[in-house]
């Protein structure tokens, strides 16, 4: 779900999404320019066809970045040249290295636009079109991954040693990943239970039982898939919360922002986690799912919070 201009709303840019926007159009022309560059390399025609179709997405990207930069008058980097062709032996580079090269450029996008995305929004237009390009990045890693193994290109991490026998293939740092996972959700429910015990705010209070269930439900998941590779869980918190006598300890602003602040690292974890996982497909697109879901319930949260003045608003640019 994308977040919804209110009528009357005005089109401020901070300085964040400023930032975020112009660091995009870099990130974009230099990855343009080195696709261009690398293309010239390559031997394997389906490569270099899906390697051009790949620029051409990019310079989309980046002709709508280009056109938020001048309607906000922010300065824009240096174009990338429209094409490199180069006249030297293809036979410097194999695809196999440049594949791996476009994968480590892929990657390092998906996480510079996550973090993008811990921002508080001032201008929805921006927000929203960086969410866009963070999903599309997402998917667009996913795939590559995909066609990468097809093509067999792509190093692959040491397998997981002690899952069960009839289970699936699973790198060891997958394993990390969902443990990982698994105890910061274990964090974000006892935070939340506590918290939830010291709220006025009737709707902020059902959000936060809400956001428990889900919580828990996703660290069942977790659970699940540990479980699944014959990995013993770690001990979880005890889930009983005392009502206290004097609710004025935390107020409903201060719990609002550690519980969006947990959020918005939690799509971090989510989202820079995708693109380690090379083995295992399914638990690939785990990971996109719970990054996807956490974006949606970020946005619900910055809207209400917004609406009852507890965000920081981040200066203008």
């Amino acid at each position: 779900m994308l977040l919804q201009k209110k009528a009357g709303a005005a089109d401020k840019l901070n300085i964040a999404s400023s930032h975020i926007l112009w660091r995009s159009l870099v990130d974009r022309n230099i990855t343009i320019e080195h696709f261009n560059v690398l293309k010239n390399f390559v031997h394997d025609k389906e490569f270099k066809d899906f390697l051009e179709n790949t620029v051409k997405d990019y310079k989309n990207e980046a002709g709508k970045l280009f056109n938020l930069l001048n309607k906000y008058s922010i300065t824009s980097p240096e174009p990338s040249p429209r094409n490199q062709n180069i006249k030297v032996s293809s036979e410097i580079l194999n695809d196999q290295d440049i594949a791996e090269v476009l994968l480590r450029f892929m990657r390092l996008d998906v996480n510079i636009l996550m973090l993008g995305l811990k921002e508080i929004p001032t201008n929805l237009e921006v927000y929203n079109y960086v969410a866009y390009l963070a999903k599309t990045a997402i998917n667009r890693v996913d795939a590559y991954i995909t066609y990468l193994k097809k093509k067999k290109w792509i190093y692959s991490p040491p397998n997981y040693r002690h899952a069960y026998p009839e289970a699936e293939e699973v790198a060891g740092s997958t394993i990390y990943l969902l443990w990982d996972h698994l105890i910061f959700r274990y964090d974000n429910i006892r935070l939340t239970q506590i918290f939830s015990v010291y709220v006025s705010d009737p709707i902020l209070k059902a959000m936060l039982t809400s956001g428990i269930k889900i919580l828990q439900t996703e660290a069942k998941s977790l659970e699940d898939e540990l479980l699944y590779y014959g990995v013993a869980l770690p001990k979880p918190y005890a889930s009983v919360t005392v009502e206290p006598q004097d609710k004025d300890m935390y107020d409903d602003r201060f719990i609002f922002n550690q519980i969006l602040r947990g959020m918005q690292d939690a799509v971090v974890l989510h989202g820079t986690s995708i693109a380690e996982v090379i083995v295992s497909d399914k638990l690939r697109k785990f990971f996109i799912k719970l990054t996807f879901r956490e974006l949606s319930y970020i946005d619900k949260m910055i809207e209400y919070g917004s609406s009852q003045g507890w965000t920081f608003i981040t200066p203008e640019f």
